[in-house]
């Protein structure tokens, strides 16, 4: 997908990468929800920062208290 070895992204690879439109893509950069690189005119995204986004906003299991749900049997 990136092949010019510093891990820059354009917005029409961002958007196969998340599977998004490039509505929703624009819309993620206006609202300053993923970083981004100006280059004059040309917007740029690293892949680093595109792979943090998804872990900051993948949902994580909740931790279940056994304990707790035993004393709901008894």
């Amino acid at each position: 997908m990136v092949g010019d070895g510093l891990g820059l992204m354009t917005i029409k690879e961002v958007m196969v990468y998340l599977k998004i439109r490039e509505s929703k893509a624009r819309k993620m950069i206006l609202n300053k929800e993923i970083k981004y690189i100006k280059i004059g005119n040309l917007i740029r995204f690293r892949r680093v920062d595109i792979e943090k986004y998804i872990d900051e906003n993948s949902i994580k299991p909740r931790l279940i208290n056994f304990q707790k749900d035993k004393d709901l049997l008894i």
